[in-house]
């Protein structure tokens, strides 16, 4: 029996814009795949990709959480504010705290 890797159906579902199958994996057991996925749904920014943005600013690894905030600021969707705003309050890694208020800056229209 033939397997595609988790990494092979990111490629091709993010070559598809398939928000959809991407959403899925952002809860991914692999702290790597979530970073992968982050990635891909930053190329396609629509609906469920944001959404599923907004589920990983949440996640337990910091990695996913500073991917997230980099989605944020290519996509510069205006949903995520809150969220943002709740990292800077919250975080406990400094490094993601700095990376939200970059975050926000480029979302009210002041960064990059």
């Amino acid at each position: 029996m033939f397997f595609i890797s988790k990494e092979k159906k990111i490629e091709s579902w993010a070559k598809k814009k398939n928000s959809e199958a991407l959403a899925k994996l952002v809860t991914d057991s692999n702290v790597d795949i979530r970073v992968k996925v982050v990635n891909a749904l930053s190329e396609i920014g629509d609906y469920r990709a944001v959404t599923a943005l907004i589920t990983a600013l949440k996640d337990s690894d910091a990695k996913v959480r500073m991917a997230a905030l980099d989605a944020f600021i290519k996509v510069k969707d205006q949903r995520g504010k809150e969220h943002i705003r709740y990292i800077i309050e919250h975080d406990p890694v400094a490094e993601v705290k700095e990376k939200a208020v970059k975050a926000l800056s480029v979302l009210a229209g002041k960064g990059l």
